[in-house]
């Protein structure tokens, strides 16, 4: 019976050491904290919908047992490192207490990054670093009437969304490429349109980025780009840094574990999963910091290293509604392709909603020469049902002629007769007229 160690108790941990343990392997979760399976996805759901910490809780983790995963609650791993043929585990304290095992996850996550601004130690600022952060913002709305948000451009508005929802009157700061840094111009476009229909219910969106943060005492005011606005309070979002022990893998140019598709790293018996990987994908390779992602990573790497044979294939595909819109996004943007060495093209298309005062946004990012499709975003009406196949054409590698006359499910009432992906896929140059 092998050994298996997965080092962090976060989605990929659950996922890894479930799928370990499942195949007849012995397994063995070391978590640092003193809470197994909380999910970073849920936690503006402590703003949005009051959830406490305990619903944060993955229901998986609450598996682990009956699963015969043995869960070690306080254990912080320092260090992998190999002896006699075996991986062994070192922990931070307690003089370096020492475990061997046959193989190791490796899924211990990020750490926060914190945006460098001015006056961020004044009382009413709230660095959103973990549910207590969260917990003490939603605790303390009641005394907040403006609020200034800054971050992770999708995050900023999940959470801006939130206070306003509560409210509070919010501003989101997009940063200096505004949100078409993240998304296409005509998605930010129907987003902003969205924030203004939105009125008081729906946060404002700021180009820019908080330089300052002003006030005698406690929060006055923002400083942005020259000028400045009244506000009670602020919140920054930290971005995430992967985060990992001492192991001797090969590192990728984002800063996370490298991976091949068997969720192995360059140190054989070390598998990576979750925010502490970074997927090789075509000359480069991708971090994989998505909860989907953590989830088949995680099962992948603890079934391989039970001795499995399985492989990954990721799309890096995420669906919600933001300010009332839906999106969906798949794959990489034209900026990530190219920087994996591929020749990237974007080509967009908006598509009427039949009934419906609404549009179907589509960005189709696809290699030149191949003509394979490695991005997509949709957006607008309808695109929610869309989100399970942009996620499958990515993520199978598919190519736009494959989709030019691929079959879509026949909908009585469309504007259309086929699927807006596949009339997107038609507008591409060299399948002009396919």
């Amino acid at each position: 019976m092998p050994r298996v160690a997965v080092v962090g108790g976060g989605a990929a941990g659950v996922f890894a050491a479930l799928a370990a343990a499942r195949l007849g392997a012995d397994a063995t979760l070391f978590e640092s904290s003193q809470r197994v399976g909380v999910s970073r996805a849920l936690m503006p759901l402590m703003l949005s919908d009051g959830r406490g910490e305990d619903g944060l809780v993955l229901p998986e983790a609450r598996e682990l047992s009956g699963a015969g995963v043995e869960v070690r609650k306080g254990f912080e791993v320092a260090a992998v490192a190999r002896r006699e043929g075996l991986l062994e585990v070192v922990r931070r304290s307690n003089g370096g207490e020492r475990a061997r095992f046959d193989s190791v996850v490796v899924s211990t996550g990020t750490a926060p990054s914190v945006p460098q601004v001015r006056g961020a130690s004044k009382p009413g600022v709230f660095v959103l670093r973990g549910p207590s952060d969260y917990l003490a913002l939603s605790e303390g709305l009641g005394s907040i009437e403006r609020v200034a948000v800054w971050g992770p451009v999708l995050l900023g508005l999940k959470v801006g969304e939130a206070l306003a929802r509560r409210g509070s009157s919010v501003s989101v700061y997009c940063g200096a490429s505004g949100l078409g840094g993240q998304l296409s111009a005509p998605v930010a476009a129907m987003l902003r349109r969205s924030a203004i229909e939105g009125g008081a219910g729906a946060p404002a969106l700021v180009d820019g980025s908080i330089d300052s943060i002003l006030g005698v005492g406690r929060v006055e005011a923002v400083a942005s780009g020259g000028g400045v606005s009244a506000c009670d309070a602020v919140v920054l979002l930290p971005n995430g840094a992967p985060s990992y022990p001492d192991a001797g893998c090969a590192k990728g140019p984002n800063g996370g574990l490298l991976v091949d598709s068997s969720m192995e790293t360059s140190v054989p018996g070390v598998f990576a999963a979750g925010d502490s990987a970074e997927v090789r994908f075509k000359a480069g390779s991708v971090p994989a910091r998505l909860f989907s992602t953590a989830r088949v990573g995680g099962e992948v790497a603890g079934a391989n290293a039970s001795g499995g044979m399985r492989t990954a294939s990721f799309s890096w595909a995420m669906e919600q509604t933001v300010l009332g819109v839906e999106l969906c996004t798949a794959g990489l943007s034209e900026a990530e392709a190219r920087s994996v060495g591929l020749d990237p093209a974007t080509v967009e298309c908006a598509f009427p909603g039949e009934g419906s005062p609404g549009q179907t946004l589509v960005s189709m990012v696809y290699d030149r020469p191949t003509r394979l499709v490695c991005g997509l975003e949709l957006a607008g009406w309808r695109a929610s049902s869309l989100a399970a196949a942009a996620s499958m054409v990515v993520g199978l590698g598919l190519t736009a002629d494959r989709l030019v006359h691929l079959e879509s499910p026949y909908a009585p009432g469309l504007a259309h007769e086929r699927s807006p992906i596949s009339l997107t896929a038609r507008q591409i140059p060299e399948l002009q007229g396919a």
